[in-house]
C-alpha cells in the first residue's frame, strides 16, 4: 500500500485505520494424535507440542507471545513453513501441530483430515485491519471493499 502496488490490504500487526474481524485461532493435531477425542487441552499440555510454524510475519508468533507471557519461551518449534496449506499438510503428515485460523481449516476438521481443539481458558484471536491508499477515490471497488468488510 505504502509503494501504490496495492489497493487494499488485510493487515494482522499494525492498525493503520479500521478493524476488521477478530478470527478465532485454534490448535490443529493430526488424526491419529492422542488427544484427538478432546475439544481442548491445558496450556501445560499445549507447552510440550513440537509444533510447526508458518509464514514469518503472519502474526500468530506475536499472538502467542501475547497470551502465553512469559511462557512463550517454553515454545517448541519444530519447524517453519512458507504457507497455511504447507502447515496443513505438515500436520496432517503427523509433523507436529500448529496454531491456525479455525476458518482456514474447517473442510480438513469436517472432513477428519485435522483435528481442532481450543486452549482451556484461553481466547486466541487474530484481528485484522484494512489500509488503502489515500488516492483512491470513493467510487473505486477497494474503498468499496474496505467500507463492506468494516461495516
Amino acid at each position: 500500500v505504502g509503494h501504490d502496488a496495492v489497493e487494499l490490504a488485510l493487515l494482522t500487526r499494525v492498525e493503520p485505520s479500521a478493524k476488521v474481524v477478530s478470527a478465532e485461532m485454534i490448535v490443529i493435531l493430526p488424526t491419529d494424535h492422542p488427544w484427538a477425542g478432546r475439544r481442548e487441552i491445558t496450556v501445560e499440555e499445549f507447552l510440550t507440542l513440537e509444533m510447526i510454524g508458518g509464514e514469518s510475519g503472519s502474526g500468530t508468533g506475536t499472538l502467542l507471545r501475547d497470551v502465553l507471557g512469559d511462557r512463550a519461551g517454553e515454545l517448541r518449534t519444530r519447524a517453519n513453513v512458507g504457507s497455511t496449506e504447507a502447515v496443513k499438510q505438515a500436520v496432517m503428515s503427523g509433523l507436529g501441530a500448529s496454531i491456525i485460523l479455525a476458518e482456514a481449516v474447517t473442510h480438513e476438521i469436517d472432513t477428519g483430515a485435522l483435528i481442532g481443539i481450543s486452549i482451556k481458558g484461553m481466547a486466541m484471536k487474530k484481528t485484522f485491519f484494512t489500509a488503502r491508499l489515500k488516492t483512491i477515490r470513493d467510487d473505486e471497488i477497494a474503498t468499496k471493499l474496505s467500507r463492506f468488510l468494516t461495516g
